[in-house]
Formats: C-alpha cells, sequence, structure tokens
C-alpha cells in the first residue's frame, strides 16, 4: 500500500509576512468557514476585537499551523485543495490576521513584519 504523502511542518516561528497576499490566502483556505472578512460565518469570527486584540502574532500563526481540531479546524496541510500551505502562505495569513487589529479609537493597527 502507498504511504500518505506526509507534509514538513513549518518553523514555529517566523516573520510576519504580507497582508495583501494574506487576504488572498485568507479568502481560498480560511473564508468558507470565517467569512470573507473572518467576521464568522459557519465558525466563529477572527477578527472579532475582543479575540485578535488579545492574542499575539505566535498565538495567530500557530492556529494556522496546527489549526484547532476540537472545534473542525483543519491544519496547514488541509485548509488549501490538494495541498498544504506553504510557509510564504502561512507568514502572508498571519501578518492579514494581525492586521486586523484595532486600538480603542477602532482604528486598525499595522503589523509590524
Amino acid at each position: 500500500p502507498s504511504q500518505p504523502t506526509v507534509s514538513p511542518l513549518p518553523t514555529y516561528a517566523g516573520a510576519l509576512g504580507s497582508v495583501a497576499s494574506g487576504a488572498e490566502v485568507f479568502s481560498l483556505a480560511c473564508a468558507s468557514c470565517h467569512g470573507a472578512e473572518g467576521s464568522g460565518g459557519l465558525a466563529g469570527s477572527v477578527t472579532a476585537p475582543g479575540y485578535i486584540n488579545l492574542v499575539s502574532d505566535q498565538y495567530l500563526r500557530t492556529i494556522v499551523i496546527a489549526g484547532r481540531p476540537e472545534l473542525g479546524c483543519p491544519d496547514f496541510t488541509k485548509r488549501l485543495p490538494g495541498r498544504a500551505m506553504t510557509e510564504t502562505e502561512i507568514a502572508d495569513v498571519t501578518a492579514w490576521l494581525a492586521s486586523n487589529r484595532v486600538n480603542e479609537f477602532g482604528e486598525r493597527q499595522t503589523p509590524t513584519p
């Protein structure tokens, strides 16, 4: 019998990627459950200030890589049809998620790569 293909694990930590590219990857890999803007759909919002303002960039990266299996959220190997997410795509989605943070005045904060 053939062995299942195993994707190499992405690095644990990494710099943030491109916010613009992250928006595109999010729409392909995550929007079917979290909605086009991440504000919720089949799954909860990942851009609500009460969530996104309280979690670190590293936590966001970890969730993109490991998923949340207890909530039905897939890991990086199952988010895109037929292939695993690349290191760049993981960094980009993490940057896009981080770009949704707002300050006390409701202004978006620019993530630092």
